[in-house]
């Protein structure tokens, strides 16, 4: 990564992704020596892939400070905590799409990104340790989300009812193995006219009541 860098100073998109469904080739994986060349190398770069690597804060922090300008990044399976979420919250304002899928985030972390991040579409929370906190703060500040995933966590009706209340936009949701109900099925029904794709998997509050709600409102 740091001979890549080195030669495309200029880069506004990279994507680098390693183990897990992606494979890594027999390469190296790059930690935060590599995530720092590339902050300091490529102050342009608009999207990062850094999923399944071993980056950790110290390399969110140097991308947060060296890359103001972007607009996706996935470090999906990375050792990130709040403390790097913050940092990227923080400085990288005009984020539309953001993965952190699997990292040790918590509501801490839902909450920077929220507060900072208003132009935020995309985002990605599955098995973190988000709850109906991060969901509220979601909800009340990223109104123009389409996507949100959320598999996993500890979100509840509660949260999970004002998000689709206030994101009228919605089209991806992915509640499964939370703690949601029919409840929840009943307001993305009424709440989700452009709803495309539904993840409600695992999930044993939801019955036919709640399948058959979104199955007559979202044909």
């Amino acid at each position: 990564m740091i001979e890549w860098a080195k030669a495309t100073p200029q880069a506004i998109r990279t994507g680098f992704q390693f183990g897990g469904h992606a494979g890594n080739g027999g390469r190296t994986p790059p930690t935060d020596v590599g995530a720092y060349a590339l902050a300091t190398l490529c102050p342009n770069i608009q999207d990062i892939y850094l999923s399944y690597t071993p980056v950790t804060d110290a390399g969110a922090l140097a991308i947060a400070a060296g890359c103001p300008n972007l607009t996706r990044i996935d470090m999906f399976d990375t050792q990130v905590t709040d403390v790097g979420a913050q940092a990227i919250a923080s400085s990288c304002r005009n984020l539309t799409e953001i993965d952190l899928g699997f990292t040790q985030v918590t509501d801490v972390g839902a909450q920077a990104l929220a507060s900072s991040c208003r132009n935020l579409i995309t985002i990605y929370l599955n098995s973190t340790h988000v709850t109906d906190v991060g969901a509220h703060a979601l909800a009340s500040s990223c109104r123009n989300l389409t996507a949100i995933h959320l598999y996993n966590t500890q979100v509840t009706d509660v949260g999970a009812m004002a998000i689709v209340a206030s994101c009228p936009k919605l089209k991806r949701i992915q509640f499964g193995k939370t703690q949601v109900t029919d409840q929840f099925a009943l307001a993305i029904a009424a709440s989700c006219p452009n709803v495309t794709w539904i993840g409600l998997n695992r999930n044993g509050g939801v019955t036919n009541v709640g399948a058959q709600a979104i199955a007559a409102s979202c044909p």
